[in-house]
């Protein structure tokens, strides 16, 4: 239960003082859970795993998810991935927010954190891919400096 960053200076969010990210371990997988469906639940492109099959896969992981906490509750995670062996390139699999607190600034922080977070692993360039219709999203993620390296899925990568 290793508490990673406490996020009180971020801005002038009204929620930092309460936020927190800490490692995803599964006494939590279940809140992670329902805050990845719902982040995911409306948006066609993307195949929900079961509960059972994210389980698996959060035990297999050498990077862990994190999790972002708001008064000890889960309300957004970020998912990277890297080689451990080659970590120059690292992969922001997926960010999510609850959608009650989507528009107070917690996706910018995620992807800050994401970046931050593979950094500490050794990673120099970031990739990430998101749904070409996923505007706010697409936005975002250019506001780093990301740029569209293919269209099919809308690969974006930051040098």
């Amino acid at each position: 239960d290793m508490e990673l960053n406490s996020y009180s200076d971020f801005g002038n969010n009204q929620l930092s003082k309460e936020l927190s990210f800490k490692i995803l371990d599964l006494n939590y997988f279940d809140e992670y859970y329902l805050v990845l469906v719902e982040t995911f639940k409306n948006n066609p492109d993307t195949n929900i795993p079961t509960k059972d099959e994210m389980r698996r896969s959060v035990l297999k992981q050498r990077v862990p998810d994190l999790l972002l906490f708001l008064d000890g509750k889960v309300i957004g995670f970020l998912g990277v991935q890297v080689d451990l062996d080659t970590p120059e390139v690292g992969d922001i699999n997926t960010i999510g927010v609850l959608s009650e607190f989507r528009g107070k600034g917690l996706g910018k922080m995620l992807v800050k954190r994401a970046i931050d977070y593979l950094s500490e692993y050794g990673s120099k360039r970031f990739t990430l891919s998101v749904a070409v219709k996923n505007e706010k999203a697409l936005n975002l993620y250019k506001s780093f400096g990301f740029v569209v390296m293919q269209q099919s899925d809308s690969y974006l990568y930051r040098v």
